[in-house]
């Protein structure tokens, strides 16, 4: 890296929270670099708990996290050892399911003891109270013709056509996005998109 460029990194770990109260300098992680705020280092707290569960949660869930209140600054040795902690902290999970399952993948009670877990490590003093208030809602199919509920969960899977089908409804259905269609095509060999014929049985690759 040029010397100008160690210089401005070096600046921007050092730059101090102007203007924004209990600001301590600027943070750099994964996702960029934020103020070392109570606000921003509550939203990265945030988003770490979503992104540790979004893969586990599968295509068919998706995940909120909210935490009250803000961190509070605790007494550092200078900028770069600064950090924020939190007392008694509460969490709000808000899970949503596009319809295509009654239940997500990782049950409430570890979803719960994993966020648990996770906060004590970010408490001063710690064991402090941690509440977690899940919520769950599954939204409505678009198509309620297309139910891979009764079909069973592994080995070849197989469906009927019905009117009114396509194979984006289908794909959907199976893979919770429209764009996977060309494989239904593929795995039926004479399937035409255009013109579906009613009972007809299909693979579900």
């Amino acid at each position: 890296m040029p010397r100008h460029g160690c210089f401005l990194l070096a600046l921007l770990l050092l730059l101090p929270g102007c203007g924004q109260g209990n600001a301590n300098g600027v943070r750099i992680t994964e996702r960029g670099v934020f103020l070392n705020d109570a606000e921003h280092n509550r939203i990265d707290t945030e988003k770490t708990i979503v992104e540790h569960f979004t893969k586990d949660l599968g295509p068919h869930w998706t995940m909120v996290v909210t935490i009250a209140p803000n961190p509070r600054l605790i007494e550092a040795r200078n900028d770069l050892d600064s950090e924020f902690r939190w007392n008694e902290v509460s969490v709000a999970v808000a899970l949503t399911g596009n319809g295509l399952q009654n239940d997500p993948p990782v049950p409430e009670t570890q979803i719960r003891d994993e966020i648990i877990e996770f906060l004590h490590k970010l408490q001063q003093p710690k064991g402090q109270p941690v509440t977690v208030t899940i919520t769950r809602t599954v939204a409505k199919i678009d198509n309620p013709r297309v139910n891979p509920t009764v079909l069973p969960a592994a080995g070849p899977r197989t469906y009927t056509l019905q009117a009114g089908d396509t194979l984006a409804d289908i794909s959907s259905a199976f893979y919770g996005t429209p764009n996977r269609w060309r494989e239904l095509v593929a795995a039926n060999p004479g399937l035409d998109p255009a013109a579906l014929k009613p009972n007809t049985v299909i693979t579900i690759p």
